[in-house]
C-alpha cells in the first residue's frame, strides 16, 4: 500500500515536480519506490540545468517545473510543463489549475488536445525528455554499442508480478524497473530488442535507436502510450497484446519528431529569473479554446502519398538491401534454411509490417513498386516481400522448365512476368530457327494464372517442324512483351535460384535432342 510520497526537489534553486510514491513493506516500514521512470525526470533536469544543484525540498513562489511522467494531474498551483502527459488512470485526470499553466512541450498530441479543451495554449512540441538522454548521458551511446543481451523485458511498475512470469516462461530476463536508474539505462542500452509496458523503458530504446516494442499493460491505461507513440509520429503502431506477440511483431518504426524542438523547448528561463508568469485569470472563452485546438491540429499526420514517399525513398532502399544480403546468402530457400544473413532482414521487416498495414485501404492507385512492396508489409509476408525483391533483381525472363521429344516436342514454360501478380490474357511461344523459320504454338492461360508470380504453360509442337536447326525460344504475352526462354538446369518455383549470375547461353538450343527433366 502506499505510505506517502515525495513530491518535488529543488534543482538549482527551482521546484521541480518529482513523483516517487513510498510503499510500506513486509517489515511494516515504508520506503521510496524509485521507480526508474519516475527518477528520470529530475535526472534530465539536473543535467540540463548545470551542476548548482540543491536537493532541499523547499516550497516557494515561482512555478513549478513539470517534466517526463504522467503527472499533469498533481498541478495545483502555478506551473510550468516540459514534455508532460496526462494520466486517465486516475478519476480526475486534468491539472486543477489549467490557468495556471505555461507549456512549454507536451508527450503528445493526445496530451495538447485534452488541455486545448480546457482553454490551455499548447505550442506544437511534442515528445517524452527522456529522447534527449543520449545528449545529456553520452555513456549511453558507449554502452549501446557493446550488446549483451538479444531481448530484455521491462515491465512497467504495477504490471511487475504478472509481465515478470510471463517473461521467465519465455526464458526471457527481465529488468527490474525500481532497480538503481543506471542499472536500468545500462541493461537497456546493452540489449539488441527491448519489450515490455514500462513506457519510459521504450522510450529509452528509442533514443539510443534499439528495436522495441510496447505491450499491453493489464494496469496502465492506454491513452498514455498512444500519447507517446502519437508525439513520435507513430499514431497507427501496434502495441502487442503479451510478450509472445511482441516477439513475433519485432520492433516498432524509428521515431519520427524534431527533438531539436523539445531541446530547445526546455525552460532555461526559470534559472535566470525571467520566466513568464501563468495568467492570472482563467482563460475559457470559446475563442480561445477553438484557437487552442486549431494550434494542435495544424501539426497534421502524412498524408497516405506523402507515406509512400517516404517509403520508396528511405525504407524501402534498406529493406530491399537487407534482403539482396538474404538472397546472396547462397541458400536456395534462406528463411527456411535460417541463412544467417536472413536475420537482419527478418527484424527489419518485421519492424516495418504492421505500420502499413493500414495505408492501402486509403491509397489510389501507386506505382507498381510501390503497391507491390506495400501489399507484402500489410499482409505480414516476409517471403512474398523477398521474392518480391527477387523478382525485381531478375527482371521479366521465362525459364524451360522441361522439355520430352518423341512424336512431338513437348515444353513446359515458366514465365515470370516481374511481378507479383500478373494480367496474361494470351501467350503464344514462338520458335525461331537461325534461318529465321518461326514455328508457333499458343499456350493456354486460365483465370487462376491471375494470382501467381510465375505461371507455367506447356506447348506441344511436331517434331518433323524443329528438324535441321537450332532453335531460339521466346514467349509473346498479349502479343506485345516478348521474353527470351533460358534453359536451366536447376529452376524452381520455391526458391531462389542465381541462375541470372550464370552467363547467357549459346544461340539456340537442339530440340531434337531429348532434354533431361529439370523439375
Amino acid at each position: 500500500m502506499n505510505a506517502g510520497f515525495s513530491l518535488s526537489r529543488r534543482v538549482g534553486g527551482v521546484e521541480v515536480f518529482a513523483w516517487n510514491p513510498a510503499r510500506t513493506g513486509q517489515d511494516g516500514l515504508p520506503s521510496l519506490v524509485n521507480n526508474f521512470g519516475d527518477l528520470l525526470a529530475e535526472y534530465l533536469v539536473e543535467r540540463l540545468a548545470g551542476p548548482a544543484v540543491s536537493l532541499r525540498p523547499a516550497p516557494g513562489d515561482g512555478p513549478t517545473l513539470f517534466t517526463a511522467g504522467s503527472v499533469l494531474h498533481f498541478v495545483t498551483g502555478p506551473a510550468v510543463v516540459w514534455g508532460s502527459g496526462i494520466n486517465f488512470k486516475v478519476p480526475d485526470p486534468m491539472p486543477r489549475a489549467t490557468d495556471r499553466l505555461d507549456v512549454r512541450a507536451v508527450r503528445g498530441p493526445l496530451t495538447a488536445r485534452a488541455l486545448a479543451a480546457h482553454g490551455v495554449v499548447v505550442p506544437e512540441v511534442f515528445g517524452d525528455p527522456a529522447l534527449l538522454l543520449p545528449r545529456l548521458h553520452p555513456e549511453l551511446l558507449d554502452w549501446a554499442s557493446r550488446k549483451q543481451h538479444a531481448a530484455v523485458v521491462v515491465p512497467n511498475l504495477n504490471d511487475l508480478p504478472g509481465t515478470s512470469a510471463e517473461a521467465h516462461a519465455l526464458g526471457l530476463p527481465v529488468i527490474d524497473p525500481t532497480a538503481p536508474l543506471d542499472h536500468v539505462l545500462h541493461a537497456v542500452a546493452q540489449s539488441e530488442f527491448v519489450v515490455g509496458n514500462s513506457l519510459h523503458a521504450i522510450v529509452v530504446a528509442d533514443a539510443l535507436g534499439i528495436p522495441a516494442r510496447l505491450v499491453t499493460s493489464t494496469v496502465e491505461h492506454p491513452f498514455k502510450y498512444r500519447d507517446y507513440l502519437a508525439g513520435t509520429g507513430r499514431p497507427g503502431t501496434v502495441i502487442a497484446s503479451d510478450l509472445a506477440d511482441a516477439l513475433r511483431l519485432g520492433g516498432h518504426e524509428p521515431v519520427r519528431a524534431d527533438l531539436d524542438l523539445l531541446f530547445e523547448a526546455f525552460p532555461r528561463d526559470l534559472w535566470s529569473g525571467r520566466a513568464a508568469q501563468a495568467a492570472a485569470a482563467p482563460v475559457r472563452s470559446e475563442r480561445v479554446i477553438l484557437d487552442a485546438w486549431a494550434r494542435v491540429m495544424a501539426r497534421t499526420p502524412p498524408t497516405a502519398e506523402q507515406e509512400v514517399d517516404e517509403f520508396l525513398q528511405q525504407r524501402l532502399p534498406r529493406l530491399s538491401a537487407l534482403a539482396d544480403l538474404a538472397l546472396d546468402s547462397g541458400s536456395p530457400d534462406p528463411l527456411r534454411d535460417d541463412a544467417p544473413a536472413a536475420a537482419p532482414y527478418l527484424a527489419a521487416f518485421a519492424a516495418e509490417a504492421h505500420w502499413y498495414t493500414g495505408l492501402l485501404r486509403d491509397l489510389g492507385p501507386t506505382s507498381t513498386a510501390a503497391d507491390e512492396a506495400l501489399r507484402c508489409l500489410a499482409d505480414d509476408r516476409p517471403e512474398l516481400f523477398l521474392r518480391w525483391r527477387w523478382l525485381v533483381r531478375t527482371g521479366p525472363h521465362a525459364v524451360l522448365q522441361r522439355a520430352q521429344v518423341g512424336s512431338a516436342l513437348v515444353a513446359t514454360i515458366a514465365l515470370r512476368t516481374g511481378h507479383l501478380t500478373n494480367a496474361l490474357h494470351r501467350v503464344e511461344i514462338r520458335f525461331t530457327s537461325r534461318e529465321g523459320r518461326v514455328v508457333a504454338a499458343a499456350a493456354p492461360i486460365f483465370s487462376m494464372n491471375a494470382g501467381q508470380w510465375s505461371v507455367e504453360v506447356t506447348v506441344a509442337v511436331p517434331t518433323e517442324e524443329l528438324q535441321g536447326s537450332a532453335w531460339a525460344v521466346d514467349a509473346l504475352l498479349d502479343g506485345e512483351e516478348r521474353l527470351a526462354v533460358l534453359a536451366t538446369a536447376s529452376p524452381t518455383l520455391s526458391g531462389f535460384p542465381g541462375w541470372w549470375d550464370a552467363p547467357p547461353p549459346p544461340w539456340g538450343l537442339d530440340l531434337t535432342t531429348r532434354h533431361p527433366e529439370v523439375d
